[in-house]
């Protein structure tokens, strides 16, 4: 995979575009081996965190019709797919790191 920093600021303070997360490279303009993988490390970050986004926003949409105030469901099953959504949507606040994402569990409407 082609990884690119959007914008970076290099050691003589020009702004880049869309710089090659590549650790030569990076080297080669002038940051250190600690700096360039710190840089490519926030890029790698950056994209596990979209990825969750983009799951976490499909599961959300998977819930929509549930907590639609005409759809027939028990007062407190509702209230369960509400706070499932509402965890859902607090992943980004709550866990520091991507890899440690846990996703809550889905009230079981099998049975509702």
């Amino acid at each position: 995979m082609n990884r690119v920093i959007d914008t970076l600021v290099d050691k003589l303070g020009h702004e880049l575009v869309n710089v090659p997360a590549e650790l030569n490279v990076l080297v080669e303009m002038g940051f250190s081996e600690n700096e360039a993988v710190v840089l490519i490390n926030s890029v790698i970050s950056a994209e596990k965190w979209l990825e969750i986004r983009i799951k976490r926003d499909k599961l959300i949409r998977d819930t929509d019709y549930l907590v639609q105030p005409d759809y027939p469901l028990s007062d407190s099953l509702k209230s369960e797919i509400i706070v499932y959504r509402q965890a859902l949507r607090d992943i980004p606040q709550s866990v520091g790191d991507p890899d440690d994402v846990v996703w809550p569990q889905k009230p079981n409407i099998e049975n509702a």
